[in-house]
């Protein structure tokens, strides 16, 4: 039976996620809204591939939005579809 946990948890994908912006004020995300409007900035195999990424983004842009950046996994209930921001990925 822990093989299959294994697989399972092996074959979860896991979004760079990004709140959407708030209307007119600059680095300002709307971070309450629900998983499904954040805007999926990127994909990954595991969750360490995706924190890893997200740290380094955090580094060279400090204060920034990506600030309020999350590493969110496929399954997440909370999830229906992310969308793919224009122009990324």
């Amino acid at each position: 039976m822990r093989w299959l946990h294994t697989a399972m948890l092996a074959s979860v994908t896991w979004y760079l996620m990004l709140p959407p912006p708030a209307d007119g004020i600059p680095n300002r995300r709307l971070t309450f809204e629900p998983l499904s409007q954040w805007l999926m900035l990127d994909h990954f195999d595991s969750q360490r591939s995706c924190e890893a990424i997200r740290t380094k983004l955090i580094e060279q842009m400090p204060g920034s939005a990506i600030d309020t950046s999350r590493c969110v996994p496929s399954n997440a209930p909370e999830l229906n579809r992310p969308k793919l921001q224009p122009g990324v990925g």
